[in-house]
């Protein structure tokens, strides 16, 4: 729907401004840019220089280090789960069996995935693949919201999924 939202404000712009005086037709297409496009570049811009939650994680894991008991979880929200994996990671010496379980549970389709659409209600099944795992003994993953995002339009639910 937003699509042809678009089109008929700009023609009902466009349409204002021919029957505007002779020195306004000659910028319409600066007046169509400042009206419509320049708030959408703004709100982009916006978000782009936005500090994410990921973008505290260097503190955020070196604190966990400093103040978690041997063996203590910690619940990884399925949204920060691709930071947590990264930031959590021992680089110099990598536990692949550990990456490997959380990438295939942060990926598309896995049971951790942050961006999944909704189920419309959490199936017995995803709580138990969601419980402490051998492969990551000290990590429990939430599951996804179910309110998939998508760029323009934002969040597609407006409520979690149940259960």
């Amino acid at each position: 729907m937003l699509p042809g939202l678009v089109i008929l404000f700009i023609t009902g712009l466009d349409d204002v401004l021919a029957r505007a005086g002779r020195g306004i037709r000659r910028y319409r297409l600066a007046v169509a840019l400042m009206v419509f496009v320049l708030p959408m570049e703004f709100q982009a811009v916006v978000r782009t220089f936005a500090l994410e939650p990921s973008g505290r994680f260097p503190q955020l894991v070196a604190a966990l280090r400093r103040h978690r008991t041997p063996g203590e979880p910690v619940y990884v929200f399925a949204r920060t789960l691709p930071a947590w994996i990264f930031y959590s990671t021992d680089w110099a010496r990598p536990d692949t069996a550990r990456l490997h379980y959380l990438m295939r549970a942060a990926g598309a389709g896995g049971f951790a995935f942050e961006n999944a659409p909704s189920r419309g209600r959490v199936r017995a099944a995803e709580v138990d693949a969601a419980r402490l795992a051998p492969e990551a003994p000290h990590e429990l993953l939430g599951l996804p919201s179910g309110m998939e995002w998508r760029e323009v339009q934002e969040h597609i639910g407006m409520a979690p999924d149940s259960g």
